[in-house]
This record gives C-alpha cells, sequence and structure tokens, in this order.
C-alpha cells in the first residue's frame, strides 16, 4: 500500500497501514523418556489418582497399567526403588472444560511440582489442604474462580511460577503475598483485586514477569516496583491506579517488555528508559506524559512495538531510526506532534498510526 507526505495543519494527519496481530499462547505438556516396562505408581498416590479423576470425569487415565507419560497429562518420576516405583510430580489438564470445585485431593500427591487446570469451568476457591503442597508451578487460568486472594497460594512457599489470570478474585491482595519468595513469575491479571497494591510485593525479588493489568485497583503506580529489578516484562494496564510513573523504574535495566496504560490522577514526564537496551515490548497509553519522545527510543535496536498514543506529547518525530527494519507496530494518536511525517516512516513496512 503507498503512502504519501501530506500537509499537517493540526500537527499529524492518519497514516494507516492494515493488518492483524494475533498472539498465540499455550504449549504442549513435556514429553519423558520412556518408562520402565516393570515400574508403577505407589499405590497410595492411584488411590489418590482415582478420586480425582471420579470427582473431575477424567476417563482417560488407564489404572490397569501405569498411566503415566502415555499423553494423559500425567507425568511421573520413577526413579525409586530401582526404577520400579514412580511418583506423580506433574499434571497438565488444559482446556478440558472440567467444572465443579478444585479436588482438595491434590495435597495428597506429595511429590506433584507442576499443575495446570487452566482454561476450565472450576469455580469456589483454591482448597484450604493445598497450603501444605510443594509446587513450583501452578496455573488455575481462566476459570471461574472467585472470592478473596486465597491464602492457601500465599502458603507454598515453593511457588516460582503462580497464574489465577482470568478469574473472579476480588478485594486486596494480601500482605501474605509476600511470603512467596521464589516466585519467578506472577500474573494476577483479569480479576476484581480492589485497594492498593501491596507494599510486600518488593520482597519478590526473584521476580523476571509481573502482570496485574485488569483489575480495579487504587492509589498510585508504587516506587516500590524499583526493588524488583530482575522484572523482564512489567504489564500494568487498565487498572485504575494513578499517576505519575515513578522515575525508579529507570533501576529496570533488564526490562524488555513495559506495558502501562491508563493512569489516572497526575501526569508524567517520560520516563527514563535509556538503560533498557533489550526492549521488545514499550507501551505507554494514556499515562498523561507530556514533553517531547526521547531520541534513544528510536535507537532501541530490539524494539517491535511502540505505543506511546493518547499522551500530551509534542514536537516532531526524528527522521531517523536506527530500527525501522524489524519494528512492527507504531502507535502516536491522541497526542499533539507537529511537523511532516518523517521518510522513514513512509518507506517503512510497520503497522503506523499517526494523527492529531
Amino acid at each position: 500500500m503507498g503512502a504519501r507526505r501530506m500537509p499537517c495543519a493540526c500537527g499529524w494527519r492518519l497514516l494507516f497501514f492494515l493488518g492483524l496481530l494475533a498472539e498465540v499462547h499455550g504449549s504442549s505438556s513435556p514429553g519423558v523418556d520412556a518408562l520402565p516396562p516393570t515400574s508403577r505408581l505407589f499405590p497410595a498416590e492411584v488411590r489418590t489418582l482415582r478420586r480425582i479423576a471420579v470427582n473431575m470425569g477424567i476417563s482417560h487415565w488407564n489404572f490397569s497399567a501405569n498411566p503415566c507419560g502415555s499423553g494423559g497429562g500425567l507425568e511421573c518420576d520413577c526413579s525409586f526403588d530401582n526404577n520400579t516405583m514412580c511418583h506423580a510430580t506433574e499434571i497438565f489438564l488444559r482446556g478440558q472444560n472440567f467444572t465443579g470445585q478444585l479436588p482438595p485431593d491434590f495435597a495428597d500427591l506429595p511429590n506433584l511440582l507442576q499443575l495446570d487446570l487452566s482454561r476450565s469451568l472450576f469455580h469456589g476457591t483454591v482448597p484450604d489442604r493445598w497450603a501444605r503442597m510443594k509446587l513450583q508451578g501452578l496455573s488455575l487460568m481462566g476459570n471461574r474462580l472467585s472470592g478473596p486472594f486465597p491464602m492457601a497460594l500465599t502458603r507454598i512457599t515453593t511457588l516460582t511460577n503462580l497464574s489465577i489470570e482470568a478469574n473472579e478474585f476480588r478485594g486486596q491482595i494480601p500482605a501474605e503475598i509476600g511470603h512467596l519468595t521464589q516466585l519467578e513469575k506472577l500474573i494476577i491479571s483479569t480479576n476484581e483485586f480492589t485497594g492498593p497494591l501491596p507494599a510486600a510485593l518488593s520482597l519478590l525479588t526473584n521476580l523476571t514477569d509481573l502482570r496485574i493489568s485488569g483489575n480495579n485497583l487504587s492509589g498510585r503506580v508504587p516506587d516500590f516496583l524499583a526493588k524488583l529489578t530482575k522484572l523482564g516484562k512489567l504489564q500494568i494496564e487498565g487498572s485504575l491506579l494513578e499517576g505519575p510513573i515513578p522515575p525508579g523504574l529507570s533501576k529496570l535495566t533488564n526490562l524488555s517488555d513495559l506495558r502501562i496504560s491508563d493512569l489516572r490522577g497526575s501526569g508524567s514526564v517520560f520516563p527514563d528508559l535509556r538503560g533498557m537496551q533489550s526492549m521488545k515490548a514499550l507501551v505507554l497509553r494514556n499515562c498523561s506524559i507530556s514533553g517531547g519522545i526521547p531520541s534513544y527510543i528510536w535507537s532501541m535496536e530490539n524494539l517491535t512495538h511502540l505505543d506511546l498514543s493518547f499522551n500530551e506529547l509534542t514536537g516532531k518525530v526524528t527522521d531517523s531510526f536506527t530500527n525501522r527494519g524489524t519494528v512492527d507496530y507504531i502507535y502516536l494518536t491522541g497526542n499533539s506532534l507537529t511537523g511532516n511525517i518523517p521518510d522513514w516512516l513512509l518507506r517503512s513496512n510497520s503497522i503506523v498510526i499517526i494523527r492529531c
């Protein structure tokens, strides 16, 4: 599609290349080596798994043989008693439309490390018995779970990966979340959490991925986020928090994905992101940011997605862009930019939306 330079009496006109962006999430369960022909599950775990299968309506676990590693979402460690006995270690049951409440019996699998029950229709909350589990990864994303933040989760201190995204949890995020100091990924987006973000989040210094978008929070974007220096992904979109963007975010130099949007209250100057040379996706939409776009933004070599729309930005876009060959999306609409559209934008293969 061709493009041409247009006069810009009001600052900018619309330059639009229509495109479609689709994100595909999900991955298949990890494979395991062939099980020893004589290996079998410990009898107590067979009884537990039978109860879970009856409760959830699972029919594909074959208990007449060893159900581990047969493609049914149950993985085991069969290195016990000279490779003759197995413990269930991973259960992946995604997108199978299970209904009812979460079975408490999962807590009776002492070696279970990974549990994925995402994209089903579970309701209720997390059973209190789960507090004694030794999980490393837990995903309950995309169910109909509700009630306050489950306190049982705050006692599974072995967790490194926790996702309760896209449920109906409500109320404040408890200070006890600070007990989960081994967490590397915490995803609580798209719930109904309220109140300010607890200062105890600053204790989760191993976090590399924090997503809290789509809630009904209050208070300012907290300064303590600057303590989470390992963060590579930080998403705070549409959560009703107040600006300004704290200057301490400049310390998060490992960020490759930063998304903040729809801040209320006072405005911000453009945050200092010059040290974030790994940045791939930068979204600062509707954050009341004023002033010019810093020139270093156009020198971020890994940048593929830039959205600075609906702010109070002024001035011109640079006439040169180091990374113009790989950036896919640029959104600058709803600002007060001036001048002509740069030639590099006219020649770009990117989807670019710019207007007054």
